[in-house]
């Protein structure tokens, strides 16, 4: 069933030998972060995923301006499954609730979906 993904795309994106803003967890890249970088990356590396998110999506929606993000955040959990290096979004995140004082249980929550990060493995950067 997967067989139609494109696998030198998944791998542009994860692999270490090609650049990604996905897997920048400086300060420069956490500072920078826009939904629409991270679209545009995706888009542009990964057309194959892209196209199969935006298929899901209701063709109402679409146009939405928050689809690329809410898209964005869904490519970016399958992409960590794939290599824990890719977390900018997920770093991103992170700080946004870890500065917001978001709880325990949160936080713990949303690091079971992928979502949120250990902030410890985060601030290492600064």
């Amino acid at each position: 069933m997967y067989q139609f993904l494109n696998a030198a795309e998944i791998k542009c994106v994860c692999s270490d030998s090609h650049d990604s803003i996905l897997r920048m967890k400086n300060k420069t890249a956490l500072e920078h972060f826009t939904w629409e970088t991270v679209w545009n990356e995706l888009e542009q590396k990964a057309p194959t995923l892209t196209a199969i998110l935006l298929g899901l999506a209701p063709t109402s929606k679409r146009e939405s301006e928050h689809i690329k993000p809410a898209l964005s955040l869904c490519a970016s959990i399958l992409l960590k499954l794939r290599n824990d290096k890719v977390n900018l979004v997920q770093s991103v995140i992170s700080l946004v609730m870890k500065a917001g004082h978001a709880s325990k249980q949160v936080c713990l929550l949303t690091q079971i979906l992928l979502v949120f990060m250990m902030v410890y493995s985060i601030v290492g950067i600064y």
